[in-house]
């Protein structure tokens, strides 16, 4: 059995049913927080109606979400997944009152060391403006592949789909 990663009173651990809303409530916040960008006619109101649509997380024995928890409150999470030939970091939230100490790295570094297949390389999908996740990523030994793409299935309520560039770090 493994214990929780603790580190200055931050808990790293694997979510369960039970975050599903208090994750949904990180994404919601910190997504009106980051995509909103008129150079791109993305709206607060894109972002409110994307949210607005439910979704329900499914169990899938390639994917995981871990939770950080400060005072037993969480307050970002990260979830990955194991494709064929590659690692995809799907997603890290931390609420802004928590970022730029550390958590992020935690949060991928709980990911690298007790998910990931160490054999691949891992790779992240970030919006081309989001220099704030571009940087960070970067510290922690990604690189930009120079792939840019955008997916209609991401299509916004205004027709608009946020710009993505891919990051990589190898094995």
């Amino acid at each position: 059995m493994t214990y929780p990663y603790i580190m200055e009173n931050i808990i790293i651990r694997k979510s369960t049913h039970l975050d599903d809303g208090v994750i949904e409530e990180i994404s919601y916040k910190t997504w009106l927080g980051v995509y909103p960008n008129k150079k791109y006619g993305i709206s607060a109101q894109d972002i409110k109606s994307l949210f607005s649509k439910k979704k329900k997380r499914t169990i899938n024995k390639n994917r995981v979400t871990y939770v950080a928890i400060i005072n037993n409150k969480v307050i970002g999470y990260s979830s990955g997944c194991i494709r064929e030939g590659v690692n995809q970091l799907q997603a890290i939230y931390i609420l802004s009152k928590y970022q730029n100490k550390g958590i992020g790295k935690m949060l991928i570094n709980k990911l690298s060391n007790e998910f990931f297949d160490k054999n691949k390389d891992t790779v992240i999908n970030v919006a081309t403006y989001n220099t704030n996740a571009i940087n960070v990523y970067k510290k922690m030994g990604f690189v930009d592949t120079g792939k840019r793409f955008s997916e209609e299935r991401f299509r916004l309520e205004s027709g608009a789909i946020i710009p993505e560039m891919e990051l990589l770090r190898e094995k």
